[in-house]
């Protein structure tokens, strides 16, 4: 608890945290989240809306939510789909969609195909987009094994194999120029206009992809799962609208200054570092990545105040191998708003535990 001594300080603490918020709003203005999904009612971060349609063939197949995660068990011959057809207001010209996925179960036997779509027109239907109202897409298909995924574009391009938990983002840019993005693995990259770069993890896996339709636009998102069985988890799923880098340190192949579309700096949340609280402070949302290498292991994460009471539980339990990364909004377990102050993020991943301080500007 902050204790004002005198009413001097007061108002420079009042002073300072006003700046602070207002600098942060600016960001999440710029940064604003498009859709995010979950199992719950609640919209985060000012969302536009969360999925309108989620749906299997069969009784045999089901699909749940729980917290910020959406589990698909998909039954032999059936199909499955989730979708926003809702348009996006105002339509983004330049996107980033990040999500964490998972495959299990999966029937080494039968080829999984799933395809993720962003364009326009799309319906609710628990079926296919055409190629014709997509401005991008992009595949997901399990290793001939089964014990793995890889993703593929629209060339037919596969990616490596990946395992456990992945966080997959695709930066796509409609915006009639080439945009400096920052990156993942915490770099300055390029993506081309009418072109997509995908991440997994820290690795680019496609680096500017040409868009399925140059001439469409970014308003309608819909996933599908069209043959195969198992369950695919997906995590933390959400579009924002990708943000140009403006470091003036950053440059170019050929050595200029990278162009911005606007001279506004480039908000801390555009990306993130391992076992780093990603932005600090903040008044909506701050997001913690962490990796699991080699085996699975135990990890316990939470938020906790200044007496050591724990405010929120962000994960517990034991996960794979894979990279993940939570979230906190500033609601404690009991689903009230946290007071603006500070507070610690304990993350106990296997036997390493690293504690930082979280600074939280309550709207």
């Amino acid at each position: 608890m902050i204790t004002f001594h005198t009413a001097s300080r007061r108002q420079a603490w009042l002073a300072l945290l006003v700046a602070l918020a207002a600098a942060s709003l600016q960001t999440s203005a710029r940064a604003a989240v498009l859709m995010e999904d979950a199992g719950d009612a609640a919209t985060m971060d000012g969302a536009a809306g969360r999925w309108e349609a989620m749906a299997v063939s069969s009784a045999r197949s089901g699909v749940s939510g729980e917290g910020q995660a959406l589990t698909v068990k998909l039954a032999p011959g059936d199909h499955g789909s989730f979708s926003r057809a809702t348009d996006l207001a105002p339509a983004p010209l330049a996107v980033l969609c990040r999500f964490n996925v998972s495959l299990q179960e999966i029937d080494a036997g039968k080829p999984t195909a799933q395809v993720f779509r962003l364009g326009w027109g799309f319906g609710n239907s628990n079926g296919d987009e055409p190629d014709a109202r997509t401005y991008a897409k992009l595949g997901l298909a399990t290793t001939v094994a089964g014990d793995g995924f890889q993703l593929r574009d629209l060339m037919g391009g596969s990616s490596a194999a990946f395992h456990g938990t992945q966080a997959i983002s695709w930066a796509l840019n409609n915006s009639g120029q080439s945009i400096a993005y920052a990156a993942p693995n915490g770099t300055i990259e390029r993506v081309a206009n009418d072109r997509m770069d995908v991440w997994v993890g820290r690795t680019k896996v496609f680096d500017d992809v040409a868009a399925t339709n140059p001439a469409g636009r970014i308003t309608d998102l819909k996933w599908f799962w069209s043959q195969g069985s198992g369950v695919t988890r997906f995590d933390h799923f959400e579009i924002r609208t990708l943000e140009e880098a403006t470091e003036a340190s950053a440059r170019d192949p050929l050595g200029s200054p990278v162009a911005a579309l606007n001279s506004e700096p480039a908000p801390q949340e555009a990306s993130i570092a391992l076992e780093r609280p990603t932005p600090n402070p903040f008044t909506r949302t701050t997001r913690y990545a962490y990796a699991i290498p080699d085996r699975s292991a135990a990890v316990d994460i939470g938020v906790f105040d200044l007496a050591g009471r724990r405010i929120r539980m962000l994960a517990h339990g034991v996960q794979a191998s894979g990279q993940y990364e939570v979230r906190w909004d500033g609601l404690g377990d009991d689903g009230v708003h946290a007071k603006h102050g500070i507070y610690f993020l304990r993350a106990a991943v296997g036997a390493q535990t690293r504690v930082s301080r979280l600074v939280y500007l309550s709207e």
